[in-house]
């Protein structure tokens, strides 16, 4: 588009700012002199609607009080001195929104107007709103420290491994060099079994910084877990039922049998814990195809799937702690009682399978954790194998 000059019409300067309009994803604003709203034009209807819920309001009405203000103190004092201002970011919370919902991210631009006498009568300006923006970037940042973290922690690991190494072999050493009347024996063992559980939380460590990563292929899904399953019968306590519906165990994922165990384990022992030993334990395998939609969002290569689900019967996980979930560390149980590894290591592992893990969760109703690994390839042609007979 050419540039404007004195000679165009007026007709061709408004068709000109038409199409610049029609093109810009901003919207366009305006306010009175008292800074009152007064108009918002745009595209984007959800854009739109964040300003124009605040017609008629004026400008420090704006802010979510609750965040903090980032650029809404650099606009109010460009205001004051009817300046311009330029990309100005802050939190709005729209009046009659629902309670809980997040607030809106905006970027405000504006111009002074005066009249011919030089009087101040408003504000023209744009508005873009950045709210997904903002939870691009928080996400990445979650990312990169999670990375910093995963580093920080393999090393760290790398170091007390080493420390661990002679605890439990010298004790197991000595243990098979006295006799069991002897009053050592119970020292030794318990120097034992405490330095192989620290070992075992090493291990998780390394496995989340994936700095420990055994090596993969073909694995039956459905048979190892109906494995797994029926030893964690015997291991946990009898006041949890285990309600197991394995309906495929044939297909193979490509995975590490290891590493899957570590999974189902990990997973129904976090589930005993929320039902505080008391309850039902519901564990399902079964293969499927994911709609073309399912498998974009989940981010899979291949619709073929198999679908495990791990739910439990306890009192469910609180909305403001589901996003955190997955974090390493977090736990939610008393000081000494878990390392807040579980979780984490399970969904490295998962991504690392080139699948996905989510959680549903319904206060009072318990937790699904739902993992979806992509099938083999040498196994995505065949057809679905047949129901066995009875689930475990």
């Amino acid at each position: 588009m050419a540039p404007l000059s004195p000679g165009d019409s007026t007709r061709s300067v408004i068709e000109r700012l038409r199409i610049l309009l029609e093109l810009t994803s901003d919207d366009i604003w305006e306010c009175d002199a008292e800074l009152r709203l007064t108009m918002v034009q745009g595209k984007i209807t959800e854009q739109r609607g964040v300003l124009s819920a605040l017609l008629g309001r004026q400008a420090q009405d704006f802010l979510d009080p609750s965040l903090p203000p980032e650029d809404f103190p650099r606009l109010n004092a460009a205001v004051a001195a009817r300046q311009p201002f330029r990309n100005c970011v802050f939190p709005v919370r729209a009046p009659g929104r629902e309670p809980g919902r997040e607030p809106e991210w905006v970027r405000l631009s504006g111009h002074p107007l005066f009249a011919e006498d030089g009087l101040f009568t408003g504000y023209l300006g744009t508005s873009t709103l950045i709210t997904e923006e903002r939870h691009r970037l928080a996400a990445e940042r979650r990312r990169q420290q999670l990375e910093s973290l995963g580093q920080l922690a393999g090393g760290v690991a790398h170091e007390f491994n080493n420390l661990l190494v002679p605890i439990t072999m010298l004790s197991k050493l000595s243990l098979s060099q006295i006799g069991d009347s002897q009053p050592l024996r119970t020292y030794l063992e318990t120097i034992h079994e405490n330095g192989w559980k620290a070992a075992q939380i090493v291990r998780s460590v390394l496995t989340y910084a994936r700095q420990m990563t055994p090596s993969t292929g073909p694995v039956a899904c459905g048979e190892v877990i109906a494995e797994r399953v029926q030893l964690l019968r015997q291991a946990l306590p009898p006041s949890v039922v285990i309600d197991a519906d394995i309906t495929d165990r044939t297909t193979r994922v490509l995975g590490n049998a290891s590493e899957l165990s570590q999974i189902i384990i990990n997973l129904f022992n976090n589930a005993c814990d929320a039902m505080n030993e008391y309850g039902t334990l519901r564990c399902s395998v079964q293969r499927t195809e994911l709609t073309p939609l399912e498998r974009t969002i989940n981010g899979l290569a291949t619709s073929e799937v198999i679908r495990i689900q791990v739910a439990d019967s306890g009192p469910g996980i609180p909305p403001d702690l589901r996003d955190r979930i997955f974090e390493p560390f977090f736990t939610t149980k008393p000081v000494g009682q878990g390392t807040g590894l579980g979780l984490s290591v399970v969904e490295g592992i998962v991504k690392d399978w080139g699948g996905h893990i989510a959680l549903t969760s319904i206060p009072g109703q318990g937790a699904v954790f739902t993992i979806l690994l992509p099938v083999a390839a040498e196994d995505t042609t065949a057809p679905p194998p047949p129901r066995p007979d009875p689930p475990i």
